[in-house]
């Protein structure tokens, strides 16, 4: 991951989403258009996904971020290799439908 300058309100979210402590508890990253919304999602994921095994019972170490549209998958998609680099394989991106 480059170096990102994260806001502090953004930095509280990354760290509360990322807090293994809080993972059986969905974190919900909510704001207007340009707010960082995108940012602050894939930096928490790929802190998740280099933490390691997130489910003691599960072989898929995957974290998942959910959006509603595919419009918006496309696009955090193309993003995550530049936001978070090589943890890209343990992120995947979906709809809430699929």
């Amino acid at each position: 991951m480059g170096t990102l300058n994260l806001t502090r309100e953004q930095r509280h979210a990354v760290d509360v989403a990322s807090d293994l402590g809080n993972i059986k508890n969905p974190t919900a990253i909510s704001g207007p258009a340009g707010s960082g919304k995108t940012l602050v999602a894939a930096v928490a994921a790929e802190q998740l996904a280099s933490q390691g095994t997130l489910f003691e019972d599960t072989a898929d170490e995957r974290v998942y971020l959910v959006t509603y549209t595919n419009e918006l998958v496309n696009y955090v998609s193309r993003q995550l290799p530049d936001i978070i680099g090589s943890e890209t394989a343990h992120v995947a991106v979906r709809t809430v439908h699929a």
